[in-house]
């Protein structure tokens, strides 16, 4: 596969993890909700929704008993493809949430910094709960009160995205915080700087 018809430049948006060297508070952020997740992954048949360039997938596989990541840009994916070997293999495939089917079952889906994204997340959080096995997990973040953003079709509040959630799942929910010192449990309201949003972080069971 041909490297240079797939390179990545980064925006800002999607992670691209060697041309982060100016903006590692970023990509630790991300990195660290991977890291987070990990201890769910366990010998767990996993889906990544959203996966980006795929990083993250790729660290999922050091735990997982297999690993997919789907994305819309095709671009994206052939860089992941190419770039993601560090551990056991990851299915990368192209798939745009908002209208195709998630085929397969899951222990665990997962899914960061991805609704702000869509125009209808509802489809995608029914499509994630239709394809979860029994005692299944999702983990997923998005962004709370955040100023104006132009990447983002929907702003989210913590009671907003509360009843989005609790559309499409009845089940035991659990919240958390990231800040820079890590990932915490609750979801007390703090005020930080730009790139230190309070992330809320799902756990489905």
């Amino acid at each position: 596969m041909n490297k240079k018809k797939f390179d990545l430049n980064y925006t800002g948006i999607r992670v691209v993890p060697n041309k982060m060297q100016k903006d590692v508070i970023n990509w630790m952020l991300h990195l660290q909700r991977y890291v987070f997740a990990l201890k769910y992954c366990v010998n767990k048949n996993v889906l990544d929704v959203a996966c980006g360039s795929g990083y993250g997938a790729s660290l999922i596989s050091s735990v997982a008993k297999n690993v997919e990541g789907i994305d819309i840009d095709r671009k994206t994916i052939g860089w992941a493809k190419i770039n993601n070997h560090f551990y056991s293999p990851v299915k990368f495939k192209i798939s745009n949430i908002e209208k195709n089917k998630i085929y397969g079952q899951y222990d665990c889906v997962i899914s960061f910094e991805t609704i702000e994204h869509l125009k209808n997340p509802e489809f995608l959080l029914n499509n994630i709960k239709n394809s979860l096995n029994d005692y299944g997990v999702l983990i997923f973040s998005a962004p709370v009160n955040e100023p104006y953003n132009k990447f983002h079709k929907r702003s989210y509040t913590w009671q907003s995205i509360d009843n989005l959630i609790k559309n499409s799942f009845s089940l035991y929910v659990e919240w958390y915080n990231q800040t820079l010192e890590g990932i915490f449990k609750g979801r007390e309201e703090v005020l930080f700087l730009w790139w230190e949003l309070p992330i809320k972080i799902y756990l489905l069971f």
